[in-house]
């Protein structure tokens, strides 16, 4: 299985390493499962996770944000969002580009807890396009259910 993991779903990986957001990236790094992500992903966690208002609830320093997260690139297939996309989520345009980096990398999934990202309509367009939208918990929990002998 592809999947996308939105920028907060790096995050609540980052500060909690035995938190189901981190299982989960754990299970989806490896085969036979793809993780992808963009270039502007990554960026958005590094600035959420730079923030002295999170810096405060995880204590990572810089190096350590910068680890995590060449540690998320080495496992991923890097996407490249086109310059001219469309206006999908209408609540948040900024984040047409998580959709359309989904698309990019034709994932399976695109792991969110962005309410904006998870809005029926947002869900439908990517539904058409072969892109389910979940939570991290969700996920997990088909991940497992399906690891299950």
């Amino acid at each position: 299985m592809k999947v996308l993991c939105d920028a907060n779903i790096l995050v609540r990986a980052a500060m909690s390493a035995d938190g189901p957001a981190m299982a989960l990236l754990g299970m989806i790094k490896a085969p036979p499962h793809r993780l992808v992500t963009s270039q502007i992903l990554l960026n958005e966690a590094r600035r959420i996770l730079r923030s002295a208002r999170l810096r405060r609830c995880h204590g990572l320093d810089d190096t350590d944000i910068d680890l995590f997260l060449d540690g998320v690139l080495l496992h991923a297939s890097l996407v490249v969002v086109p310059a001219s996309i469309p206006a999908v989520v209408p609540q948040d345009p900024l984040d047409d580009h998580v959709v359309f980096a989904a698309l990019a990398g034709q994932v399976d999934v695109l792991c969110t807890r962005d309410a904006d990202l998870r809005d029926p309509g947002v869900v439908a367009y990517c539904g058409r396009r072969g892109v389910r939208v979940l939570t991290d918990l969700e996920l997990l929990a088909e991940l497992r259910a399906a690891d299950k002998p």
